[in-house]
């Protein structure tokens, strides 16, 4: 979440010295609703003079929000912390130098006044194969404009919690004309990852160990035209390749 308070003046009388985050939950079950928090809330997170307050960027978590009003919530029966129809209302308090205090807890609506997170019913993909990966070309076919021992790197980025990402070159260097491949990634539960792009490829998993991982890429439609590699892919982060990840077809 990102929030800009800006003082009223230069004065250092207005000079923002604390802004408190306060976090009330809401929860609905078929047709009741059971709101916490009262009209002041929870302290859900404090920024003291340090801070520049221009730029206040943090993280909502589900662990934090959870534990703050676990012992409050009327739902008991949860598969997970937060369900479908929760509702965290977010509201701050900011104080300047001179002791004013601003509290959008009181009499104050509107954006600019409160922050709302709704959880929406869904399953998350098991795994997260987002980051920068670094490749090295093993083998090529006579299609691919790569060469063996070619090194470089790629970004994929996750677009959802389901499991889609991108890839800002699905053939890590070798396409047929040279180009970057951009591609959309689907995945599924059981590791399944199906490619979408201009080229008609597909990624086969051949090897796991760790962060690195070998697959091959090529068309999907026919190898009759020698469009495909085999790379070996190392992860950044140094995080563990999924070992159960498959592709299209295979």
């Amino acid at each position: 979440m990102h929030l800009s308070v800006i003082p009223a003046s230069k004065s250092d009388n207005d000079k923002i010295v604390n802004v408190e985050i306060y976090a009330f939950f809401e929860e609905q079950e078929d047709t009741k609703v059971y709101s916490h928090g009262s009209k002041m809330g929870k302290l859900y997170k404090t920024f003291a003079e340090e801070t520049n307050f221009n730029q206040i960027d943090f993280n909502v978590t589900v662990d934090e929000v959870y534990e703050l009003y676990k012992d409050d919530l009327k739902i008991k029966n949860r598969s997970s912390k937060l369900k479908a129809g929760d509702r965290i209302e977010l509201r701050w308090v900011i104080t300047d130098a001179s002791g004013n205090v601003t509290d959008t807890r009181m009499d104050c609506q509107g954006r600019h006044c409160q922050h709302l997170i709704s959880v929406k019913e869904g399953v998350a993909c098991p795994y997260d194969i987002s980051g920068t990966i670094n490749y090295q070309v093993l083998e090529v076919g006579s299609g691919s404009t790569a060469s063996v021992g070619q090194t470089g790197s790629v970004i994929i980025k996750k677009l959802s919690m389901k499991g889609d990402f991108t890839v800002n070159d699905a053939e890590f260097g070798g396409s047929w004309d040279g180009s970057k491949v951009f591609g959309e990634i689907k995945g599924s539960d059981d590791g399944q990852l199906s490619i979408t792009n201009d080229h008609d490829n597909a990624w086969e998993f051949l090897t796991f160990d760790g962060s690195v991982c070998t697959l091959k890429w090529k068309n999907k439609w026919t190898d009759s035209y020698g469009e495909w590699a085999v790379v070996k892919l190392t992860r950044a982060d140094g995080a563990d390749w999924p070992d159960y990840l498959y592709g299209e077809g295979q």
